[in-house]
């Protein structure tokens, strides 16, 4: 009989930011075989541990609302993978909350359909005067631009798919942009370089695909280019008849501190 999943909430911050997927794995099968805890493998030639990760994050963007499942051959508890796993880990991942999977939940492949992201802004080359960029005329025309392409029936952006540049309307994929609210950067600060920079928060859609945030930037209209100098995903939801929920209630949190 398969032992339950333990679900962590994790962080990745900084320069840990380009680490790619496939790398990140490793790091964390590193981290729990040096916690010696006992992990559960698969069977056959090559076994491997039980893991498995939510979303892929793009390499670049960072994030405070990663997902792992993982099963142990026995019982683990909360201070175990905070001091064992946790102090294993390189700086710039760090484990937020962790618990059981709650009964009946759903894989984090399947779980994840919308996602938040914080994103800083900055005025990409051919966007005017150096004195637009210094001066509250940058955020008028930002959010006016917004504004125009939340009232769009359509809204048509390039993105990449399979190598090639296709064409498509995205705006079903929108579900929301706003101007963030200084708790709704992350919980975790920005560096000084950034703190004054202009944000936007977006919700987009991850199923069909993952709409990325530089799809929404390269359709706003306007004479300003904008450009993501940072992507930090904040949240991700799954949504059922009560609406979206966070993938935070699929646990059974030990502890709900991050």
């Amino acid at each position: 009989m398969e032992s339950p999943a333990i679900r962590i909430k994790y962080s990745k911050l900084g320069k840990l930011r380009f680490l790619g997927h496939r790398d990140l794995a490793r790091v964390w099968e590193r981290a729990f075989r040096r916690s010696k805890l006992p992990l559960e493998f698969t069977h056959g030639f090559s076994p491997h541990p039980k893991m498995a990760f939510g979303l892929a994050l793009p390499v670049g963007w960072e994030s405070v609302a990663e997902y792992l499942d993982v099963r142990f051959a026995g019982e683990v508890k909360e201070r175990d993978l905070r001091e064992r796993v946790g102090t294993s880990l390189p700086q710039g991942l760090q484990i937020r909350a962790a618990g059981p999977l709650r009964q009946g939940g759903r894989s984090l492949s399947d779980l994840a359909e919308v996602a938040d992201y914080l994103v800083v802004l900055e005025l990409g080359e051919g966007s005017g005067e150096k004195d637009t960029r210094e001066s509250g005329a940058f955020e008028t025309k930002l959010w006016s631009s917004v504004d125009e392409l939340l009232s769009r029936d359509h809204v048509p952006a390039t993105r990449i798919r399979r190598g090639e540049s296709i064409v498509e309307d995205i705006r079903q994929m929108i579900v929301d942009v706003w101007r963030p609210r200084g708790e709704e950067e992350g919980e975790i600060g920005l560096s000084a370089s950034l703190e004054e920079a202009p944000k936007v928060l977006m919700r987009l859609r991850t199923k069909p695909y993952v709409l990325r945030p530089e799809s929404v930037l390269s359709a706003l209209e306007g004479e300003a280019i904008w450009g993501p100098r940072l992507v930090r995903r904040t949240a991700q939801y799954w949504q059922d008849e009560s609406g979206l929920r966070s993938i935070d209630e699929s646990i059974e949190l030990w502890d709900s501190a991050p």
